[in-house]
């Protein structure tokens, strides 16, 4: 089970490994880093900087960090049974969002 960065430093911390701490310094001296004045950002648009796979990739680690912290296990069905149904354009839908 992946347990995340910051659960890795914490332990990193209290078994007091110094090595590793070291070694994660010089990792984030070759991090990528950009300065933009307060109002001249770039657009959030990643479809000029990510391929089709980074972008699942993406969303899977978002949608897997929601099933998580909602407490839920990860669904197991297969996609021929997955609970969806269909309405076709003209058809209105369900008037919730959880039908």
């Amino acid at each position: 089970m992946a347990r995340g960065m910051a659960f890795d430093r914490l332990m990193t911390r209290r078994k007091g490994d110094k090595q590793a701490a070291e070694q994660r310094r010089a990792e984030r001296a070759h991090w990528p880093i950009a300065r933009f004045r307060l109002g001249e950002e770039p657009p959030d648009d990643l479809s000029t900087v990510t391929t089709p796979v980074e972008c699942v990739a993406m969303m899977w680690t978002l949608a897997e960090s929601a099933w998580k912290l909602a407490g839920r296990p990860l669904p197991t069905y297969d996609r021929r049974n997955l609970p969806a149904r269909f309405f076709p354009p003209g058809t209105p839908g369900p008037l919730d969002d959880d039908a």
